[in-house]
């Protein structure tokens, strides 16, 4: 068989079985799949850059291109975005519960307020860390510049997603939401 023809099989056999995920995976929400399935991604995403960074301050201290008051000041800022993460993450929940998909509490704006200022302040001041020791070693360039601000669609799209819904369905995102808290730093002081 030619290389061409293996090739087109090759992609043919992965179209097929990204598909069979994608089949596998929308279920679980069904019946509010647009807003919801956006939401939880973008939680998942916000999750995935923290812990990222992270990693990120973890191995530029490491690599001594940041002081030990740098480090010290990386992990107090993860720790201060983490509660605030957290604690809106916890509010989210707790509006759900409540049945306030249609109007969030101003407790919920402000701890939606604080995880954006505080997940920018440590994801931005690890991008420095990080660019400052990248161009030390003679290169240039650039990260994902702040996003936490998008956390508003994020929580807006769960909650929009779950304007209609009710008992086990809600009772599944409610399980995923809480497992998008931030782990502790220790976690990733302990996996270099």
């Amino acid at each position: 068989m030619s290389g061409i023809r293996r090739f087109k099989k090759h992609s043919a056999i992965m179209t097929f079985i990204s598909s069979c995920a994608l089949v596998m995976i929308t279920p679980l929400y069904a019946s509010s799949a647009p807003d919801l399935v956006r939401g939880i991604g973008m939680l998942s995403e916000h999750r995935s850059f923290a812990e990222e960074s992270a990693r990120i301050l973890v191995d530029v201290a490491k690599k001594h291109e940041a002081t030990l008051e740098e480090y010290r000041m990386g992990q107090s800022l993860y720790a201060e975005a983490k509660a605030a993460f957290d604690g809106w993450i916890d509010q989210l929940v707790f509006e759900i519960q409540a049945g306030n998909q249609n109007q969030p509490s101003h407790q919920y704006e402000t701890l939606e307020t604080r995880a954006i200022a505080t997940g920018d302040k440590f994801t931005l001041f690890v991008k420095e860390l990080f660019l400052r020791g990248y161009s030390r070693r003679g290169r240039t360039g650039d990260l994902v510049v702040s996003f936490f601000e998008k956390l508003k669609d994020g929580g807006r799209a769960v909650l929009n997603g779950l304007k209609d819904t009710s008992g086990p369905e809600q009772e599944r995102v409610i399980a995923q939401l809480k497992g998008y808290k931030w782990p502790p730093f220790e976690t990733f002081e302990r996996a270099q």
